[in-house]
């Protein structure tokens, strides 16, 4: 159907709505109508509060070949005709059987015989039938119950297979969400383990004491790019004042740092070796003091000017247990008024392009977003 309005021409539909006009008896309602006639005869009882058991037919008069004349519409019709059924008028033309029939008696044959044979003949004819009748009827009916018995236990079996199907699909999509949850946990755990290792904590920097070789320096003294010489301390409430004391935890290098020294010292590397003692002349190493984002967490690190700053950043965060995605350094100045602020370091640049020296004080600040700190820190 094609809809226009009549107050605003503006407001009609796009194209054919799938909608008619149903009538019935004194009312008249907008029906959704569709290619299948026993899904519209349905749709049109239940919208009209029509006996179930009740037999409807429809017409239609708004067709130019019917010239106003309403005409039945037949089931076999319907299917060609429904897109341009615009008004279709329902009527009850009876009601469902639901009685079982019951057989007619046969006739029998035209006899001459006495009224007495006759009526004796047709008594017994008639009471033979009747039992059969009877007969057949029970017949049915146990057919009947056997074919509804029959029916429970399949609808009953395809039940229990279709809980049993739905069980399966959970058991199945159970195990994939767990097997994806594993290997992004195992993926996650390769990714901080490869950026670990991106870390650098393997560099060692200083010369191998007098008298004695490479190789045992190498197994004495092995050091790493950013080793931190005081561990991080605090003090835990609760505690009586004078038991309190400052707690100390020894932080040392990964394994790797320890192997991974052994071999830049092992004498096939003698000339990279000897590269690394001259550039490390011309840049010296010194000490710095990372604050963390906790108040006791205080530690010192050597390092040098050319180090970039992600580096110490993230040996940093590795040693404070942060995020190194969301964490930020900071370079601690004083104004000529004396005033205390900080710089943020970005993480490209180098510590002598920072302005970090051994007397610099840095911070760890964690998603801080104005690039401002505490105005309130206090000097290490």
């Amino acid at each position: 159907m094609h809809i226009h309005s009549t107050t605003n021409p503006l407001s009609r539909t796009e194209g054919n709505v799938p909608v008619a006009v149903f009538i019935f008896e004194d009312r008249r309602k907008f029906v959704r109508v569709s290619e299948d006639h026993f899904d519209t005869l349905e749709r049109v009882a239940r919208v009209f509060d029509i006996a179930d058991d009740a037999v409807l037919s429809i017409h239609t008069s708004s067709l130019d070949v019917c010239r106003g004349v309403a005409v039945e519409i037949d089931e076999s019709a319907y299917p060609f005709m429904w897109t341009v059924l615009d008004e279709i008028t329902v009527k009850v033309e009876g009601t469902k059987a639901r009685e079982l029939a019951i057989p007619t008696p046969r006739a029998t044959p035209f006899a001459e015989v006495s009224r007495h044979s006759t009526s004796k003949a047709s008594s017994s004819r008639l009471a033979a039938e009747n039992f059969d009748d009877e007969e057949q009827i029970e017949e049915q009916e146990v057919a009947m119950g056997v074919n509804a018995e029959a029916n429970d236990d399949e609808f009953a079996d395809a039940e229990e297979a279709y809980q049993r199907e739905l069980l399966l699909e959970a058991e199945a999509v159970a195990e994939a969400e767990a097997a994806a949850k594993a290997e992004a946990e195992a993926m996650a755990e390769a990714e901080a383990e490869a950026a670990a290792a991106e870390l650098a904590w393997d560099f060692t920097d200083e010369r191998p004491q007098k008298g004695k070789s490479r190789s045992e320096t190498a197994e004495s003294t092995p050091t790493s790019k950013f080793k931190p010489t005081r561990s991080v301390f605090g003090s835990k409430k609760g505690r009586d004042d004078r038991s309190v004391k400052s707690e100390e935890t020894v932080i040392e290098p990964p394994r790797e740092a320890t192997s991974r020294s052994v071999h830049r010292n092992s004498p096939h590397k003698e000339p990279a070796a000897s590269r690394t003692a001259a550039a490390a002349d011309n840049d010296p190493r010194f000490e710095i003091t990372i604050l963390g984002p906790e108040s006791y967490q205080v530690a010192q690190f050597k390092t040098r000017g050319k180090h970039p700053v992600r580096k110490v950043l993230a040996a940093a965060c590795k040693l404070f247990e942060v995020d190194y995605n969301s964490a930020h350094l900071y370079l601690g100045v004083r104004s000529e008024k004396g005033t205390r602020g900080a710089v943020k370091c970005e993480v490209d640049a180098t510590m002598t392009q920072c302005g970090v020296d051994s007397h610099s004080r840095l911070y760890v600040r964690v998603n801080t977003g104005d690039g401002e700190l505490d105005s309130e820190e206090e000097d290490v």
